[in-house]
């Protein structure tokens, strides 16, 4: 929610999140929740034959062709690489998108290896 990104405070989030489950959250520990998730969706995708390299956005999303005015004037996008940077930063394989063996163990996942 973009109210709650601009009105609360990461420690804020980590506090209402502690309090609702009664559990100790820092912001390390729900962005690792985060990562997790992710994860395993990827990990999902791939095995069941959906990777994200089947999914293709419409050329006029990226800027193919580019605008010929406005503030998004001769401006493209090179999602190939932004795909390619976010699997790399996600810990994911950039060819399968799967996560890594080195991903998975670090975030407790080794059962769906």
């Amino acid at each position: 929610c973009m109210f709650g990104a601009l009105v609360f405070t990461d420690d804020a989030f980590a506090e209402f999140l502690s309090a609702a489950l009664g559990t100790e959250y820092s912001m390390e520990r729900i962005l690792e929740a985060g990562w997790r998730i992710a994860s395993l969706r990827m990990a999902f995708n791939v095995r069941e034959g959906a990777p994200p390299q089947k999914f293709k956005v419409p050329k006029r999303m990226i800027g193919m062709p580019p605008l010929g005015a406005g503030p998004l004037k001769d401006v493209q996008v090179d999602n190939d690489t932004q795909n390619r940077d976010y699997m790399e930063a996600m810990g994911w394989d950039v060819k399968t998108a799967a996560p890594t063996r080195e991903t998975v163990e670090k975030l407790g996942l080794s059962a769906i290896l």
